[in-house]
């Protein structure tokens, strides 16, 4: 066994972002879950988007979960080999794609949740508190108020910009852009190396 502690802290810190990636994925999944399911039950109208957010978080939580079982289960077969990690870098920055379309259509809780607002219950006045009104059958979900599912969609929006930047293409972006920056802040011109 290695005791060298550089896999080792690849191997956690690819593991801790992983795991902050299933458990944003995994809000939004559970959040998206109710909203379609209060929907169909009371025979509301459902938005494609809703769909697509729901498919994306679902699909997000088996990735991030089986990478994560790939970094438990096999330690060894972590250390990134060609085409396995041209695969990981092309879902990474898939994901990271969808996760700003999913940022994009929660936009609607990106306000104060006050005054006119957009749902997927649809549009109206959240000041007034009133529940949603259900369709033409009655269902058993609980339907929220406009301001309450304004402020779910708040909560996904917030998560959805965890998990972008949790994504290893924009994580490391942001810190090589961070080292630069220290770089350029903490050693002086003089000590630069100088290139013939």
């Amino acid at each position: 066994m290695s005791t060298d502690p550089g896999p080792i802290a690849f191997r956690g810190a690819r593991l801790l972002l992983r795991a902050i990636q299933l458990l944003c994925a995994a809000i939004i999944l559970s959040i998206f879950s109710y909203f379609l399911a209060a929907l169909s039950n009371h025979a509301l109208p459902t938005p494609n988007w809703v769909r697509a957010v729901e498919g994306i978080a679902g699909i997000a939580v088996g990735y991030t979960g089986l990478h994560i079982a790939t970094l438990i289960l096999f330690p060894k077969a972590a250390v990134p080999r060609p085409f396995t990690s041209l695969v990981n870098m092309v879902l990474d920055g898939s994901f990271a794609v969808a996760f700003i379309y999913v940022a994009a259509a929660n936009r609607g809780g990106s306000g104060t949740c006050t005054g006119i607002v957009s749902t997927p219950f649809g549009e109206g006045d959240a000041d007034t508190g009133k529940k949603v009104e259900s369709g033409a059958q009655g269902g058993f979900t609980t339907l929220p108020s406009l301001r309450q599912a304004c402020q779910l969609e708040t909560a996904c929006l917030a998560v959805a910009v965890i998990a972008l930047y949790a994504s290893p293409p924009f994580f490391f972006v942001l810190f090589s852009c961070w080292l630069v920056l220290c770089h350029f802040l903490f050693i002086p011109p003089s000590q630069y190396p100088v290139v013939d």
